[in-house]
């Protein structure tokens, strides 16, 4: 019962249904573009409201941000090479 159990939840990509994976990835690209753009605005409105200690603070979460999301891909794609 278990090892069916293990098979259902350890599913490949392969065998899963393609709406639901264009789904998935269609909602992490509209909340990316989203987020973007908000910070975009917020650095617009930013500047355009002199307020130059508050957008030297967003544009380092920014950075920060950039960064963790490439250490992210970066352990992803070598977490095989990795665990062995």
């Amino acid at each position: 019962m278990s090892s069916e159990v293990d098979q259902e939840e350890s599913r490949s990509l392969a065998l899963t249904p393609t709406w639901s994976v264009a789904t998935v990835l269609t909602i992490f690209v509209v909340v990316s573009l989203l987020v973007e753009r908000s910070i975009h605005r917020l650095s617009n409105w930013l500047k355009k409201t002199n307020r130059k200690p508050l957008l030297a603070a967003v544009e380092k979460m920014k950075e920060e941000l950039m960064l963790l999301g490439f250490i992210s891909l970066l352990l992803t794609a070598t977490s095989s090479i990795i665990s062995n």
